[in-house]
């Protein structure tokens, strides 16, 4: 699942903490409008996370969605607050709804330097702490990225795959290791 956080600039940014007929507990209070406007708070990116996550589970057709490991991809090419505390009230906001969508394994794809950017730091009491790693070394070989199992892992997790592009005749490919 990619992570987004585009804030007021989404068409579906959220005005309370329902949705879609279910009011899930949110760490970050209440999310409301102001005078009428909507607003850029951790607790309303609580929300828009769940929305995009729980809609990405329950109608987009992910049969069996429990069956999967799923993904939380954060990277830079996508919307993101510069505040990296709304980026993670959103990023718990996507972990609560996939998991009210059924989801049971949660990871996290990034690569260090996008997470640091996207996320900053984590506390180890945070949904966000402890969970399965994929990291993306970008051009590199199948060698390193077998080192890479071994190294440092996004917060308080443990590196379970390492993404590495490589050359494949005149082509460029993305190639997994898994790391048990």
């Amino acid at each position: 699942m990619l992570f987004a956080n585009p804030g007021l600039k989404a068409k579906v940014w959220p005005t309370s903490n329902a949705y879609r007929g279910k009011t899930p507990s949110n760490p970050f209070g209440r999310c409301a409008t102001k005078g009428g406007k909507k607003q850029l708070t951790l607790a309303c990116s609580y929300m828009y996370g769940y929305a995009r996550a729980y809609d990405d589970v329950t109608i987009r057709g992910a049969g069996r969605p429990a069956a999967y490991r799923w993904w939380l991809d954060v990277e830079t090419g996508l919307s993101y607050q510069s505040n990296t505390a709304q980026n993670r009230a959103a990023m718990q906001g996507m972990i609560t709804g996939l998991k009210a969508g059924g989801v049971r394994t949660i990871g996290l794809y990034s690569t260090v330097s996008q997470w640091k950017t996207i996320a900053g730091p984590v506390k180890s009491n945070s949904p966000l702490y402890g969970r399965s790693n994929w990291i993306a070394l970008g051009k590199s070989t199948v060698t390193k990225a077998r080192k890479a199992c071994s190294g440092a892992p996004l917060p308080g997790g443990k590196i379970a795959m390492v993404q590495v592009e490589v050359r494949y005749g005149s082509a460029t490919i993305d190639r997994n290791v898994s790391c048990s």
